[in-house]
């Protein structure tokens, strides 16, 4: 499990990269929606460094609050993005979110229009700094439904107790057994379950997009 007094994020991309937005995440909405997990790690903690093909890109550092980063996506170019908490002392460790794009996965622009063989797509991950949510940018992108991107979220971070409630009762098994990946078009509109499987075993849940939104593990 990752420090929790010094918990960083590291992104590791097989991409062509681009300098970090610091742009802060959305709000999880108006509590009609999810129970989204919270992280451990207190907010600010959270940091990351960006290693992409053809050079390193380090945007991390003590003391530093950044959570959002860029990188280019280009069609019939499979890409690999992952995103790894790294310790005080720079170190990777466990993995938080992972990205894998099909090299025909990139169908419309946010226009509707078509993305041909050889466009390219900057591609913005937002990481919220307190709950396991995240912001996919351009919001509105298409994905070929035969070519998802498919997306994985760790929150082994969080041990058993789910809840944070200092006991590890039925209640964690609860959560557990009902955690999946759920979306929001646009802040500010409601959350919706995402078809997602659940594996508590390797502490994960995966889904398939099919387009870019506001994606959060919640129960």
């Amino acid at each position: 499990m990752p420090d929790k007094r010094h918990l960083f994020l590291f992104a590791a991309l097989v991409a062509l990269a681009s300098c970090a937005d610091t742009t802060g995440p959305p709000d999880p909405g108006d509590g009609t929606g999810p129970t989204i997990l919270k992280r451990v790690a207190p907010a600010g903690s959270i940091n990351f460094s960006i290693a992409a093909q053809g050079g390193a890109f380090s945007e991390s550092g003590p003391g530093i609050d950044k959570h959002s980063f860029s990188f280019w996506v280009v069609k019939s170019v499979p890409n690999v993005a992952n995103i790894r908490y790294v310790s005080a002392d720079g170190t990777p460790t466990s993995t938080f979110m992972s990205m894998d794009f099909p090299a025909n996965a990139l169908k419309h622009f946010p226009d509707g229009s078509k993305i041909e063989k050889g466009d390219s797509v900057l591609i913005t991950v937002n990481v919220d700094p307190s709950l396991f949510l995240v912001r996919l940018e351009p919001s509105g992108l298409e994905f070929d439904g035969k070519h998802p991107v498919k997306l994985t979220i760790w929150y082994d971070e969080l041990g058993d107790d789910l809840n944070q409630d200092g006991v590890v009762d039925t209640v964690d098994e609860d959560i557990l057994s009902g955690l999946g990946v759920w979306y929001q078009e646009n802040e500010g509109r409601p959350w919706s379950i995402q078809s997602s499987d659940n594996t508590p075993g390797s502490r994960t849940v995966r889904t398939e997009l099919k387009h870019f939104s506001n994606y959060a593990v919640g129960y």
